[in-house]
């Protein structure tokens, strides 16, 4: 695998990789009507599930750079991902807010 060499190269993949975030953040508030009427919660919970999304990106950058620093970064990242494929599906099939909650 080709490595970037190039800072703007780095900086440009970096800036697109950051622009999907919000992307994925406001992928939960069209949905609030259903969940409301499905799980029977209120838009505050909602709200919580949408920051409970951010929570590990902010909790785990640290720890998360220790471990590519000590595992080597490939491993870290292929755990990283398939964690955040789990929690989705966990949240697409929770049949309750605490499952949902979990995911």
């Amino acid at each position: 695998m080709p490595t970037l060499t190039n800072r703007w190269a780095v900086l440009a993949l970096l800036f697109f990789a950051r622009l999907s975030i919000p992307v994925q953040f406001q992928s939960i508030p069209p949905l609030v009507t259903f969940l409301v009427e499905d799980w029977g919660v209120t838009s505050t919970q909602v709200g919580v599930l949408i920051g409970l999304y951010m929570a590990p990106g902010v909790l785990l950058s640290l720890p998360g750079g220790l471990l590519g620093n000590r595992f080597g970064d490939k491993p870290i990242l292929v755990a990283s991902l398939a964690l955040m494929v789990l929690g989705a599906v966990v949240f697409a099939h929770s049949p309750s807010y605490e499952v949902a909650y979990a995911g």
